[in-house]
């Protein structure tokens, strides 16, 4: 069984402060779970701000004991039911996430359908693989016009030795 630690980021001098107390804490405060804040630094855009999220996920992650592994969310995220899943992904698995159908979502007819990855709900196994992929991440993200979710995207074929464990569009 993973021992579980949740972890969140919010930026300085912006409203999301407020909405994770507001919504992620209050929500987490109902279960017997640690969590951590990283409060990073306002640059000015969301799209900049958010690409500091794999910076944070490191940080945390170094933050770890050994055996524990890190459960990610959006600020704005609010837990319904303790997600007993992260608990039992398979320890071959290096991180969990969910790849949205967009044919299946929004309803599109694209063949093959799009796929996309999305970062708000995420597992992280603290191990030097994980951070590695982390570190390749953040330098991606704070150096691009992208969205950090699909720069995630476009850098995680390139890390093979990254097992993906797919998670259910419930828990996103």
């Amino acid at each position: 069984m993973n021992k579980i630690r949740v972890g969140y980021f919010v930026t300085k001098d912006s409203p999301y402060k407020q909405v994770a107390t507001d919504y992620l804490v209050k929500s987490l405060q109902k279960f017997p779970v640690k969590y951590l804040c990283t409060e990073t630094d306002n640059f000015g855009s969301w799209q900049r701000n958010v690409a500091e999220k794999p910076s944070a996920i490191l940080h945390q992650l170094n933050k770890l004991e050994k055996d524990e592994c890190l459960v990610f969310l959006d600020a704005d995220a609010e837990i319904k039911q303790w997600p007993v899943l992260f608990e039992e992904i398979p320890e071959d698995y290096d991180i969990a996430l969910h790849y949205l159908n967009w044919n299946d979502w929004y309803g599109y007819q694209n063949n093959p359908p799009t796929m996309e990855l999305l970062t708000g709900t995420m597992f992280f196994r603290n191990n030097d693989k994980v951070k590695k992929l982390c570190e390749h991440w953040y330098e991606e993200a704070k150096n691009s016009n992208s969205w950090e979710q699909a720069t995630l995207s476009e850098i995680l074929p390139y890390h093979s030795e990254i097992k993906v464990y797919e998670l259910p569009l419930s828990y996103i």
